[in-house]
C-alpha cells in the first residue's frame, strides 16, 4: 500500500496517510494487522454473511466445498485490492475507500465473486481457490 502512495506523494505524507488509514475512522484497518487480527475476522464475517444473502447458491457451495473467506479474501481485505489487480482499478477502490470507508471492501469481493459465480459453481476447492486468486491475471 505504502508503494502506492509513494508513486503519487513524497513520504511524509505518504506516512501520514498511513497512519490515518491505520488509526482513524472511518477506515481503522490497524485491527487487520493485530496479533489476534479481529479486524480481519470481523470482515470474513461481514463477507459471508452478505454472501449468504446475496449469492445463496455460490454460499451453499463454498459450505459444500469447505471454503472460506481466508482462503480467499485475507490479500484482498490486508492489501485494500493492490495486490493483482490493475493500477487503476485499484486507485478507483482506494478512491471510493478514502470517501465512504470499509464497505467498498465488500462491494467488491461480491462483485468478483459475482463474476466469477458461474466457473465458481462448478469447482471443486482448489479450482475455486485458484480461480479467485488468478481471476484478474487471465482477464
Amino acid at each position: 500500500m505504502c508503494a502506492i502512495l509513494l508513486v503519487y506523494m513524497d513520504k511524509e505524507d505518504a506516512f501520514s496517510i498511513m497512519l490515518n488509514l491505520l488509526n482513524n475512522k472511518p477506515y481503522q484497518i490497524k485491527d487487520y494487522y493485530a496479533r489476534d487480527m479481529i479486524g480481519l475476522k470481523l470482515s470474513f464475517y461481514i463477507l459471508l454473511s452478505l454472501i449468504e444473502k446475496k449469492l445463496p447458491k455460490l454460499h451453499k457451495h463454498f459450505l459444500n466445498e469447505m471454503v472460506t473467506p481466508p482462503h480467499y479474501a485475507t490479500h484482498w481485505f490486508m492489501t485494500l485490492f493492490s495486490t493483482k489487480m490493475p493500477l487503476e482499478l485499484t486507485l478507483r477502490i482506494w478512491d471510493i475507500f478514502f470517501i465512504e470507508g470499509i464497505k467498498i471492501l465488500y462491494r467488491v469481493g461480491l462483485a468478483i465473486l459475482k463474476l466469477n459465480e458461474k466457473v465458481l459453481l462448478k469447482s471443486d476447492f482448489e479450482g475455486i481457490t485458484t480461480c479467485l486468486r488468478t481471476f484478474l491475471e487471465e482477464s
